[in-house]
């Protein structure tokens, strides 16, 4: 009966937890969203006032122009970009910028892995590579029922 009783008490302490997470999650959001919006309104108006720099009681904040380019998508200009930083530089430049995106790779491998599985191969790996797992948390909201 004792045990029964334990259960039931860390079942009761998960489940606070997982609405106190939860309740954490939407303030957070709120608090993105606020902190992305009045970021965004304190650029444009330092912008349109020509205000570079800005001393608070707690912070600078400066604004500065960025700009930024994106990789081509299609194969040819792709390939061309590489091709000129190889022929501009050399291949240790074009290995230095290039990059593979994380999510991507990992769902590549994760299906590389799962087809040797099934084809029985239960050992293989990619010696040049150390996976690592960790646990993660999703949370959704509950749908309400009617």
């Amino acid at each position: 009966m004792e045990t029964k009783s334990k259960a039931a008490e860390e079942l009761n302490k998960i489940k606070n937890l997982v609405d106190e997470v939860y309740s954490l999650k939407l303030l957070a959001d709120v608090a993105e969203k606020k902190f992305k919006d009045a970021k965004n309104m304190l650029a444009e108006i330092m912008e349109e006032a020509e205000v570079d720099k800005m001393q608070g009681d707690e912070c600078t904040v400066n604004l500065k122009l960025k700009s930024s380019v994106s990789v081509p998508k299609d194969h040819k200009a792709k390939q061309d970009l590489f091709d000129y930083i190889k022929n501009e530089y050399d291949e240790s430049v074009l290995f230095d910028m290039i990059t593979i995106n994380a999510a991507t790779f990992s769902s590549f491998y994760n299906a590389e892995q799962e087809k040797k599985v099934n084809e029985g191969n239960f050992d293989w790996s990619l010696p040049m590579l150390k996976p690592h797992e960790r646990m993660s948390l999703g949370i959704r909201k509950r749908s309400k029922k009617a």
